[in-house]
């Protein structure tokens, strides 16, 4: 529903108009905050207050080192809902060339020398979805397909089997792996990709970064293999391995962990699109062909990161 004003304590939003790159979770809109063009952001969630107040802190902690490359957080709508920050004129590259991974490199990089910065470690809370705790993220896909059974009629509860079972033996696979040291923790977009970035074509054209209402600190190798397997990602030919050896040069990772996260992250991206999948009435196709891209998880035993991301198909 379009929005005709929006209330903040620094005056009132007008000529408000819907934008066409609409979040998933999100709508947006661009207006006037008196001679400042602005957008307006608002989740579709029941915690949209939450969400806007943690992005707005988020947003307004990382321009303090990375400015010129995010949107301006300029203050939250007086109930809270939304934020208001400035607003970045581009578009979302569709594909994921050498370029585009540069530019993602660069920030990550900016990111984790915020991240190194002792006052910055009371500014940002854990990421959504980090692996902090849960180092190999079990707890996480069994509560993704605990909310998928809850949602499905019970004639359908045969068709997750393979998904059950893959997370048995990813299980299985994580419980005989030890060490040490997993890696340090690291300030993650956890939602990284063309998807929340922004060509600005300007006199110097830049990339800018958006939706940072997930960041927070995380494990490196998460950040690296959510980011490879993305959906939403699509990568030019090679750019996916040499995104991954400057991810490796940046973070120093920790290769056999890395190559654990992303059987993780694969899994865990079939929960999410499964669950969007039967949120369109569709869960009996898709449970189908994920019974085959299922059928030889985790990918285990292979000699290098590399030989993971071919055998999933990257």
């Amino acid at each position: 529903m379009l929005r005709q004003e929006i209330d903040t304590d620094l005056g009132r939003v007008t000529n408000l108009s819907t934008l066409s790159n609409q979040g998933g979770n999100s709508e947006l809109y661009l207006g006037d905050l008196g001679s400042t063009q602005v957008i307006y952001k608002q989740s579709n969630r029941e915690d949209a207050e939450k969400r806007a107040t943690q992005e707005f802190e988020n947003l307004k902690n990382i321009s303090l080192y990375c400015s010129s490359y995010v949107p301006t957080p300029i203050c939250l709508s007086s109930n809270k809902l939304g934020i208001i920050m400035t607003y970045v004129k581009g578009v979302s590259p569709k594909i994921l060339t050498e370029e585009v991974s540069t530019a993602m490199i660069i920030f990550l990089g900016k990111l984790r020398d915020l991240g190194a910065i002792s006052e910055s470690q009371n500014l940002f809370k854990d990421a959504t979805d980090s692996v902090i705790w849960d180092g190999f993220g079990i707890d996480q896909l069994k509560r993704r397909l605990k909310i998928i059974v809850s949602s499905i009629e019970p004639r359908d509860l045969i068709l997750l089997k393979p998904i059950r079972e893959a997370i048995t033996r990813y299980e299985d696979y994580c419980y005989q792996l030890q060490f040490r040291e997993k890696s340090r923790i690291v300030l993650s977009p956890s939602d990284f990709g063309i998807h929340n970035m922004l060509w600005e074509d300007s006199e110097v054209p830049k990339f800018r970064f958006v939706d940072f209402e997930y960041l927070g600190w995380d494990r490196p190798e998460k950040l690296v293999s959510d980011t490879l397997l993305h959906p939403r990602n699509l990568w030019d030919s090679g750019v996916s391995r040499r995104f991954l050896n400057d991810a490796i040069d940046l973070y120093s990772l920790n290769l056999e962990y890395l190559q654990t996260l992303l059987n993780f992250s694969r899994l865990n991206w079939t929960l999410i699109g499964l669950r969007r999948s039967l949120d369109k009435g569709t869960i009996s196709s898709d449970v189908f062909n994920l019974a085959q891209l299922l059928e030889n998880f985790p990918i285990t035993n292979v000699q290098s990161v590399e030989n993971t991301l071919q055998g999933m198909g990257l």
